[in-house]
């Protein structure tokens, strides 16, 4: 089950980093959305929410600190299953990948445990947990700027 929403997670966060990179027009993201959040709620079974555009939110459940100051939401998906939900929201800065890792790894004041930090040149990944919440963030090199991938829920490390 576990592997089942973290491959559905991931295969719609590449199709939705996809299509909010091209950048198409709204009407096509909507229809793009839907056919994909309705394939993936027949074959996994779960409630599918995909958001891609300029008029993303932040998902209400995501916690505040995750949300990297002054960065625009990209888009979001949340997968619910038995009760679990995860979701991913991208975001985008102009923050250079340096400043964005180390406002990550800073949340250990804010009650965030890290389980596992691994930087490079030209991105980083961090998985953070606090109490039953996880956290994987994942920072690289876009477009002259930074893209930031975050997806966070419960029970992400068992």
């Amino acid at each position: 089950m576990k592997k089942t929403i973290i491959l559905l997670t991931a295969a719609v966060f590449v199709a939705a980093f996809v299509l909010a990179c091209c950048r198409p027009e709204r009407f096509a993201e909507r229809v793009s959305e839907r056919v994909i959040e309705k394939a993936l709620e027949k074959e996994g079974g779960g409630d599918v929410d995909i958001n891609v555009g300029r008029d993303v939110k932040v998902p209400e459940n995501m916690p505040k600190e995750l949300v990297y100051p002054g960065a625009k939401v990209t888009s979001s998906l949340s997968v619910q299953k038995e009760r679990k939900q995860v979701t991913n929201v991208s975001f985008e800065t102009r923050s250079s990948v340096t400043r964005v890792t180390t406002y990550y790894k800073g949340l250990s004041s804010k009650g965030w445990e890290s389980v596992l930090t691994v930087s490079g040149t030209e991105g980083a990944q961090l998985i953070l947990k606090k109490g039953d919440m996880g956290a994987i963030i994942t920072v690289a090199e876009a477009d002259g700027g930074t893209a930031i991938g975050v997806v966070y829920g419960e029970g992400l490390d068992e």
